[in-house]
């Protein structure tokens, strides 16, 4: 969850696999949390990558430019 907070004050789009063991966090008492307010999609497994983020094979979703250096 740490990370994701992270990315999410930085405004960026998070994703949230649920592992049904609670994966690697667990194992450092990183406790995932679907319901925190940086998680933006909650996926079971990757395999639901299209179905749940259409946006990201259709290119339709908004570009951050915060912090971004224009070439």
């Amino acid at each position: 969850m740490k990370n994701i907070k992270a990315c999410h004050q930085l405004g960026i789009r998070t994703v949230l696999i649920q592992e049904e063991f609670g994966g690697e966090a667990a194992d450092i008492g990183d406790r995932a949390d679907a319901k925190d307010p940086a998680v933006n999609v909650v996926l079971r497994d990757i395999s639901q990558m299209k179905d749940m983020i259409p946006e990201l094979w259709q290119g339709h979703f908004p570009v951050a430019t915060r912090g971004v250096a224009k070439l």
